[in-house]
């Protein structure tokens, strides 16, 4: 077992637990938490775009991502004016600056404003309309299983059944077997809960529906980070969390698969 990986296994075995409390607690115990998720990752991502010279204002973008976050809780305004606001500012102010490229520096500034605080905003409201959190915890151990799953299923027979790698243009070490393992993992991850924790409060057809998206678009998210960090070359977002890189490497899944549970779940489910 290498150094990283007993990295993983310990601040796993610490986090997870945490989390899941956190997630039962609700209310501001898990606005709270969803902030520092936030916030941390688009810090991460922000440090990525500078290294490609860009320069976003960074300050501005974490204040914006703080109240667009807050914004799903506290309903201080409507959601168009909160994305309209960063935008008018970020044009606005751009003209005061001496920076090269204020396409570019705009861009990304709303890529970092809007990505990860609205994908996270929708789990806060989904974690209001989760009475007992008990929804929410399936979402994450989905998430979580596909990750694990597709992580060990690719150490174990990557390449050995299909030659062709998943994706070698943006992440060179994922195979089709540990993206169909990850796959597998959700879906019997989500039956499992379905069955003993939500206590059948959906159909079989609904609970492995629900799995399988959450293991088909998992890669995404993990996909897209990866396409981030290889063009800023970062092999991590950051060294925060030891073992696992940084915030938004070790959420960037459950980022890109919130928006769609949300809907799955106010649209099917509910």
């Amino acid at each position: 077992m290498t150094s990283n990986l007993k990295k993983r296994i310990i601040i796993g075995f610490i986090g997870a637990p945490l989390l899941i409390w956190i997630i039962l607690l609700g209310d501001l115990y898990f606005l709270g938490l969803m902030l520092i998720i936030v916030l941390f990752s688009v810090h991460e991502l922000n440090l990525m775009q500078r290294a490609k010279s860009v320069t976003p204002l960074g300050w501005l973008v974490l204040i914006f991502s703080a109240l667009i976050l807050l914004n799903f809780y506290y309903k201080f305004t409507e959601y168009w004016l909160a994305v309209l606001i960063p935008i008018i500012s970020f044009n606005g102010l751009e003209l005061f600056r001496r920076q090269k490229s204020p396409i570019f520096n705009i861009s990304t500034a709303l890529l970092s404003t809007f990505y990860i605080p609205l994908s996270f905003g929708s789990l806060v409201l989904l974690r209001q309309m989760d009475e007992t959190g008990y929804f929410v915890i399936t979402v994450l151990l989905c998430v979580w299983a596909s990750d694990t799953f597709a992580y060990f299923g690719g150490r174990w027979l990557g390449q050995k059944i299909i030659e062709k790698k998943f994706f070698e243009r943006i992440s060179p070490k994922k195979t089709w077997e540990g993206v169909i393992f990850g796959l597998l993992g959700s879906i019997g991850i989500g039956y499992l809960l379905n069955q003993f924790l939500l206590e059948n409060q959906f159909s079989t057809v609904e609970a492995l529906m629900l799995g399988s998206m959450i293991g088909f678009l998992s890669p995404a998210g993990d996909l897209i980070e990866s396409m981030f960090k290889r063009d800023s070359q970062h092999k991590d977002s950051s060294e925060f969390i030891p073992g696992h890189g940084g915030f938004f490497d070790r959420f960037d899944s459950l980022c890109f698969v919130s928006p769609f549970v949300y809907l799955y779940y106010q649209n099917v489910l509910i």
